[in-house]
């Protein structure tokens, strides 16, 4: 962008850390030459950055040559009327400077006119930032909330990643945008999160149950939910995951939804969930094999399953398995 204004010969994104300095100098030909000014220039705008670290000798430069003119000359120090930087993002073990590289010539108010530019590359850098921070905090939030104490649950969280490493990649499948990818898969992570309060360790460890016992485990969905549905995620969880038990012919539970009515996110983790379940030695069931269980998705598709879905997530597992072995 900087390079289609009038007047603006090369522009560089350079990132600053202990162990060196990167620069990504974009231009329309050849621009080796212009490298000693812009580093003289950086050094000036870096001294200003308060940064932690000194200005590093080790330097790695990453040409990009965009297409536009034809054979245009290189460009050299003489090409250079003036380099406009400024500092976008500073942290203890990072700097990132934006320069904007000036040809001779220069018309009244065209250096001006690329200072909105700063900042807004500074304000997008900050929102990616604070996005990947914010990310950060909720894996940390859903990791304690599957574990919240010194006690560990190392088959609940076996069960749970595996669950939500297989609604990941069949939401992906099914071409859904990435924030209904991540509810997907945050819900999927801490779909039995109830069962932490209605004697996990006990139920889990047992290969058959009694109908007491059944029942208590059917109240794993309606405990998670309302565990989860005072947390301010970006989208709705405690719906996925109070519903993720519910059968595509209404006989499932808590609410005995039916069809289309079930969330379309909790029919997908009821596929990945029940999948595990079958396959995985984790859990209170028998184990069984891929063939045995990619069986029975396809046997009660339209029945307990999405109609839909189970044939997708059959193919998928299959596809997997390929990969692995």
């Amino acid at each position: 962008t900087c390079l289609l204004l009038p007047g603006v010969a090369a522009a560089a994104l350079s990132t600053f850390e202990p162990r060196g300095i990167e620069i990504n100098l974009a231009s329309r030909s050849a621009a080796d030459e212009i490298e000693a000014p812009l580093l003289e220039n950086l050094a000036k705008v870096f001294a200003r950055a308060g940064a932690s670290f000194g200005f590093s000798g080790v330097r790695t430069f990453h040409p990009i040559v965009l297409p536009g003119r034809e054979a245009a000359p290189r460009l050299t120090s003489e090409d250079v009327a003036a380099i406009q930087s400024s500092v976008i993002a500073v942290s203890p073990q990072w700097v990132a400077i934006l320069s904007i590289v000036f040809r001779p010539g220069l018309q009244p108010g065209e250096r001006e006119d690329t200072k909105p530019i700063h900042l807004l590359v500074k304000n997008v850098l900050s929102e990616i930032r604070g996005g990947a921070r914010l990310r950060d905090t909720y894996r940390g939030l859903v990791n304690k909330l599957l574990e919240p104490g010194l006690k560990r649950y190392a088959a609940l969280r076996t069960h749970s990643f595996n669950v939500a490493r297989l609604a990941r990649k069949l939401a992906e499948e099914c071409g859904l945008s990435v924030t209904e990818t991540e509810q997907i898969t945050v819900a999927a992570v801490l779909h039995d999160v109830g069962m932490r309060d209605l004697a996990y360790d006990e139920l889990y460890a047992k290969r058959s149950l009694s109908e007491d016992e059944l029942r208590l485990v059917k109240e794993h969905p309606r405990a998670g939910a309302f565990l989860l549905e005072d947390v301010a995620f970006p989208y709705p969880i405690a719906p996925l995951v109070r519903h993720h038990h519910e059968r595509w012919d209404g006989n499932g539970y808590p609410a005995g939804l039916r069809g289309e009515t079930i969330p379309f996110g909790a029919r997908l983790i009821h596929l990945c969930e029940a999948w595990d379940a079958m396959t995985s030695p984790t859990t209170y069931r028998s184990v069984l094999t891929t063939s045995q269980a990619a069986e029975i998705l396809i046997e009660k598709r339209g029945t307990q399953f999405d109609p839909e879905l189970a044939p997708l997530f059959v193919r998928i597992v299959g596809d997997l398995n390929d990969e692995e072995n």
